[in-house]
């Protein structure tokens, strides 16, 4: 018994649909994290998006939000929290920077203006 292949045109079909919802899927995701305070998409919420949802996946079940969006959520709001302390202390880093820079100053214009008084006790006029 000779097995009889499906025809080439079939393969390249296949493929031509897979390659158009990878770029789907990417123009998606690219879309998704463009948007301002955008958090990255979970790859179960770019499958629905990409994919849509079709009846008999899991049957019995609908579509629900998964712990992996929570979980990642409650990562990257870690993370973030982490980089608005590192912020906070840059700030304040950098706050006490510019008071020491003031006081210098201020302690160079008090010099100055000694100096200043000196020479013109002295005599100097300038």
């Amino acid at each position: 018994m000779v097995q009889r292949l499906p025809p080439p045109s079939l393969y390249i079909g296949i493929a031509k649909t897979r390659v158009a919802i990878e770029d789907k899927m990417v123009q998606i995701e690219t879309e998704h994290n463009a948007q301002e305070g955008a958090i990255p998409i979970t790859q179960e919420a770019l499958s629905v998006k990409g994919l849509k949802a079709r009846s008999g996946y899991v049957k019995g079940l609908s579509i629900r939000p998964s712990t992996s969006i929570r979980t990642v959520n409650g990562e990257y709001v870690t993370h973030l929290e982490g980089k608005v302390q590192e912020q906070a202390e840059k700030i304040q880093e950098q706050a006490e920077g510019i008071e020491a820079a003031n006081n210098k100053i201020e302690e160079q214009r008090k010099t100055l203006a000694s100096v200043m008084a000196f020479l013109k006790q002295q005599g100097f006029t300038g």
